[in-house]
């Protein structure tokens, strides 16, 4: 049979070094999504914070929540799902599909809107059988006059023309749908239809809705009349879920992003470097000499008694084998077994000395024992730096 392999301190020290580099070139996560990153709360132009700061003056409530549709809290009415930097998966939109249907609650989505595959989605709908109107999005920006439609008798606001750069428009369905905000061609940029109890409201370009429409009084007072036509008494929600946002980030993510990353690079580095140092030892080891027999130590030992005894000096041997050993210890890298007990050997020898009796038999059996413990000390320490 051939010698079994030990996992030895040298192992681990290659092992957490190898571990190191891999995580300097690959360990680089996205760092998470903050709640101040978020379209709802972003001041920049493409963000949402100035809409959803008239929602939160104008409405009963307005909330930001990181759950599917099917997860929502019931006196939820309305959500809006305004073009998510994430995918939303068929089965997503199904649910939010299905939440309007037997909540009767309003959903507006605001086009560009992702799927599975990270392309553009041109419905929101499953399939042929959901009749809901389709967005078809322009080869180029193209300039437009939108004239505001109202879909309710009681909310009689006057909205004057706007105009607005769209990336495309809302293909009607062709039954039960209506054009909410209309073109100066008569194309679609709001649609407007009914979908089982509730609402369906899609808005062909995000930026009718974004800061920069808002901050520049382009579409402010369509948006107060959207409030109108939805209701101010409802229940307004942002659909987070959707953009990246984790309601707890990993651990491994928020050490592994942004500047927190190089403190705990350095960090195991420095734990690992501790380690080598505590081991003390490099390289493979070598490989020890042949063990020398238990049966000519102890007459090595005997021997150098009886020369000693004939001298009446074997509390002399015993003390220079004793310094010898003490001499051993000294040095690091030995197995901590092979020390611990070359360590109560010594004891047990510097006892003996305290008595300051000449004893043969007893001197000769402890020099063996401490010509053991050399041996152990000599192979436990082979291939460490001394």
């Amino acid at each position: 049979m051939g010698k079994r392999r030990t996992l030895r301190s040298e192992h681990f020290w290659w092992f957490g070094l190898a571990l190191w580099v891999v995580m300097l070139v690959l360990w680089r996560p996205d760092p998470p999504m903050s709640y101040l990153e978020l379209p709802s709360a972003s001041t920049r132009p493409p963000g949402f914070s100035i809409f959803h700061d008239l929602l939160e003056r104008d409405v009963q409530d307005v909330r930001r929540v990181l759950g599917r549709a099917s997860t929502l809290a019931d006196d939820v009415e309305v959500l809006l799902v305004l073009s998510p930097t994430g995918d939303v998966p068929e089965s997503h939109r199904a649910d939010m599909m299905d939440w309007v249907s037997s909540s009767g609650g309003t959903l507006i989505v605001a086009y560009p809107v992702y799927g599975n595959e990270g392309e553009p989605i041109t419905s929101f709908g499953q399939d042929e059988m959901w009749s809901v109107s389709t967005w078809e999005k322009y080869e180029e920006l193209l300039e437009s006059t939108l004239t505001y439609m109202p879909q309710k008798v009681s909310s009689p606001r006057d909205v004057p023309p706007f105009g607005q750069v769209m990336g495309g428009e809302m293909i009607l369905a062709e039954y039960g749908a209506d054009s909410m905000l209309t073109g100066e061609k008569g194309e679609s940029a709001v649609s407007v239809e009914g979908w089982g109890s509730g609402t369906i409201i899609q808005v062909a370009d995000s930026e009718i809705l974004d800061n920069r429409s808002l901050g520049w009084k382009r579409s402010h007072l369509f948006v107060a009349a959207l409030l109108d036509e939805v209701g101010r008494d409802k229940v307004w929600a942002f659909d987070e879920f959707h953009e990246g946002v984790k309601p707890e980030p990993s651990l491994i993510v928020l050490l592994g992003s942004g500047r927190w990353r190089p403190v705990v690079l350095q960090i195991l580095l420095l734990i690992f470097f501790l380690y080598w140092w505590r081991t003390s030892r490099i390289g493979r080891p070598l490989v020890a000499p042949p063990l020398v027999d238990v049966r000519e130590v102890t007459t090595l030992a005997r021997d150098v008694g009886d020369f000693y005894m004939r001298a009446g000096k074997s509390t002399w041997a015993l003390a220079r084998s004793l310094e010898f050993l003490r001499l051993t210890l000294k040095g690091r890298g030995a197995h901590g077994d092979a020390r611990r007990q070359a360590e109560v050997v010594a004891r047990q020898a510097a006892e003996e000395l305290e008595r300051g009796e000449e004893d043969l038999e007893k001197h000769a059996f402890l020099i063996k024992k401490i010509a053991n413990c050399q041996r152990m000390l000599a192979q436990s320490s082979k291939g460490k730096r001394r």
